[in-house]
């Protein structure tokens, strides 16, 4: 498997980093992926 692959973050954290982006704000967020805000 080639290296740039294995430094690549989670999807899930990518989801949470596109949401929290979009929305502006990390309640909504973590509203919208079902999680706790924590």
């Amino acid at each position: 498997m080639p290296e740039a692959f294995l430094s690549l973050p989670p999807l899930n954290a990518l989801r949470a980093f596109e949401a929290s982006a979009r929305h502006l704000n990390f309640r909504i967020a973590a509203e919208e992926l079902n999680v706790t805000q924590g």
